[in-house]
């Protein structure tokens, strides 16, 4: 396929996004309906299109660009079941299927920083110790907001500790890249650096969502789904940028 088409669908999936998710946040409000998850799923199908495109464009086949990939993947058919319905099942696939995601993410951004900065470790102490003061926060920030998570607690703990881990591994790489002062450094690391931020405010977001008495609360429940968007919009577009 030509990459002008490529380019062309890359674009059209980037500004579809903008078309769809106010649809989607119109037609979830104020409960779930079989439209809602339609659209929702729309909004998924384009994200993961952006990283196909971006794929293709560059030719990215390192490690990096397969576990991106992946995680988007997975990020789709979690998009799914947490939308699907409110049984306990639910609730775990789309858990399981978000935290398999961020793995993903993880494996993405190890792999680039072993292939980028070969003479540096790719998980450091520090990173242990800032997931540390992020897991130590939002465990203040859960007791303040009196969040009330019953059998849902240690899957959300894992997630939580896993979401962390994104962000810092993230911005870890984001940051080396920018030192490195190569060509378009400053783009990469930033595209990088905001997706994951984007996508552990959203998670943030969420958890402010479901678990108090904001669940019905509109404008916490759209600044969810625009931050969730837009950051796996940023992350696909990674692919196109971060090459090992």
């Amino acid at each position: 396929m030509k990459t002008e088409i490529l380019w062309s669908l890359f674009a059209a999936a980037a500004a579809l996004e903008f078309v769809f998710v106010p649809w989607f946040l119109k037609a979830m409000w104020p409960e779930k309906t079989r439209k809602s998850l339609l659209l929702k799923m729309v909004c998924a199908t384009l994200y993961v299109c952006m990283g196909v495109c971006a794929a293709l464009i560059s030719g990215n086949k390192s490690l990096f660009a397969q576990f991106m990939l992946a995680g988007l993947m997975f990020g789709w058919v979690g998009d799914f079941f947490l939308h699907a319905g409110k049984k306990l099942v639910f609730f775990i696939l789309g858990l399981v299927s978000f935290l398999t995601g961020h793995l993903c993410y993880l494996c993405a951004y190890i792999s680039a920083s072993r292939h980028l900065f070969p003479e540096k470790k790719a998980v450091s102490p520090v990173s242990f110790a800032m997931v540390a003061l992020l897991f130590a926060a939002g465990a203040l920030f859960a007791r303040r907001k009196k969040m009330h998570f019953g059998r849902r607690l240690v899957p959300v703990i894992l997630y939580a500790l896993t979401l962390m881990a994104m962000l810092v591994l993230a911005w870890a790489l984001g940051l080396r890249i920018l030192l490195a002062g190569q060509a378009g450094a400053l783009l990469n690391s930033l595209v990088l650096a905001a997706g994951a931020l984007l996508f552990f405010i959203s998670d943030s977001l969420w958890a402010a969502v479901n678990f108090t008495r904001d669940r019905k609360n509109r404008a916490l429940k759209n600044a969810n789904i625009i931050t969730y968007f837009a950051g796996q919009m940023l992350l696909s577009s990674t692919i196109l940028l971060i090459k090992p």
